[in-house]
């Protein structure tokens, strides 16, 4: 009989958690799409791998100041995450094509590293670069243009530590954070800053470096 009852307490302790976690879900939901609809972004519900999982995740994707934007949230258990991707302008990635191919990339993760540091913004950043084809010269170092330097130091200063981090390509900025973001409208100001500074490198992508 006893044994009765402690099941009958373990499986109404389980469907009270089950229901609570259903509620939050629920409630999580509507606020991201609340936030979607403010933002004329439009919002799903899909799976994405992370690591070596598969995890269940809001999304809300959209152009945002003529930029696409890609906003992700998970609860799963390990993966509690935020991700917020931004893709660069046409215009952009069109003028990084006459760069070596990863040369904003570089250029990022060294920025990042330098902002982790705690090293000044206004500090001139030397980039290594590939010779002129047919040259037969060595390696070059050329400094990064001011401009795009001191806004790229900032925004990586802003998206270090606090459970974020921040990675650049060729084609995007993706930031990442630890635990799951309830009111996604919250992230906009972070989308703002990095956009300011994708609209700051396109401004001058002629002159990534300087003469």
């Amino acid at each position: 009989m006893a044994d009765k009852i402690q099941y009958i307490i373990a499986f109404v302790f389980l469907i009270v958690v089950i229901k609570l976690v259903l509620d939050k879900t629920s409630k999580d939901k509507r606020v991201w799409q609340t936030s979607a609809q403010k933002y004329r972004m439009s919002f799903g519900e899909g799976v994405e791998t992370r690591g070596e999982r598969q995890v269940k995740v809001f999304r809300i994707k959209g152009y945002y100041r003529s930029c696409l934007v890609n906003i992700t949230g998970s609860r799963a258990l390990g993966q509690n995450e935020t991700h917020i991707s931004v893709t660069y302008p046409k215009g952009l990635m069109d003028s990084l094509r006459l760069y070596p191919e990863g040369t904003l990339g570089k250029i990022g993760r060294g920025l990042v590293k330098q902002a982790t540091a705690g090293r000044s913004s206004r500090q001139p950043y030397f980039v290594t670069m590939p010779p002129p084809k047919g040259t037969g010269q060595l390696e070059v170092q050329r400094e990064l243009n001011p401009l795009i330097r001191e806004q790229l130091t900032q925004l990586f200063i802003i998206c270090s530590g606090k459970g974020r981090r921040i990675d650049v390509t060729d084609a995007y900025m993706l930031i990442k954070q630890v635990g799951f973001v309830q009111n996604p409208e919250e992230l906009f100001p972070l989308v703002d800053e990095v956009l300011t500074a994708i609209n700051v490198v396109e401004s001058n992508s002629g002159e990534l470096f300087k003469a």
